[in-house]
């Protein structure tokens, strides 16, 4: 979120508290969608693998899962659901990993400009691209990335949070617009409560794997 709204600014010609603000509220209402999102997704999982406590391995059977919730038509709707979101969701990665590249090389950078002014930047985006298409045909399990994925990343979340607030916090790089401390106390404690849950995860796999744990 704080992302967003400093690349916001940044776009802007000149830093305004009208330019600010609108980055704010983009970011705010893009957060909102986001929780709205996962909280219906939550919702349809229980409603379905929730009910019989049954594990999902392969798209066919997250497919076959939602079957008493969308009848006939629930691969359909599986597959249209994963077409979407891949539309959506790798163009904004890909750019992200290349931004990111780029910007630790500081290599000019941007979808805005053109393959022959960011020779890096696109080729960052074409190695993402070959990479995700060898492991597509390699045929490496669709649902076990998704959960490894996750697992990863809710291992780095607290340590993200916890760098963004000391940055947020820090007015060598903040200068005068450095976050309140009243957000920097509710990052704490986002930072706290996913560490606590990264070790209840860490026990309760363990005690899955150790007989008797």
């Amino acid at each position: 979120m704080w992302e967003t709204i400093g690349r916001g600014v940044e776009e802007q010609p000149v830093c305004t508290r009208a330019g600010l603000a609108r980055a704010r509220a983009g970011a705010i209402a893009g957060a909102l969608a986001t929780a709205a999102i996962l909280w219906f997704m939550l919702v349809a999982a229980a409603a379905t693998l929730g009910r019989s406590h049954a594990t999902v391995s392969s798209a066919a059977q997250a497919a076959a899962a939602l079957r008493p919730l969308a009848g006939r038509a629930a691969a359909d709707l599986f597959a249209a659901g994963l077409v979407i979101s891949a539309v959506v969701a790798l163009p904004v990665l890909m750019a992200t990993t290349a931004h990111a590249v780029g910007a630790q090389f500081d290599w000019p950078r941007g979808l805005s400009r053109g393959v022959g002014s960011a020779l890096g930047f696109y080729a960052v985006l074409t190695v993402s691209a070959a990479l995700a298409l060898a492991v597509a045909l390699a045929g490496v399990p669709l649902i076990g990335m998704l959960e490894a994925a996750s697992v990863i990343g809710g291992f780095g979340t607290p340590v993200g949070v916890v760098l963004l607030v000391r940055l947020g916090r820090d007015p060598r790089v903040m200068g005068t617009r450095a976050i309140t401390r009243r957000l920097a106390a509710a990052g704490w404690a986002v930072a706290a409560v996913m560490a606590g849950l990264s070790v209840l995860f860490i026990v309760t796999a363990a005690q899955r794997v150790i007989p008797g744990g």
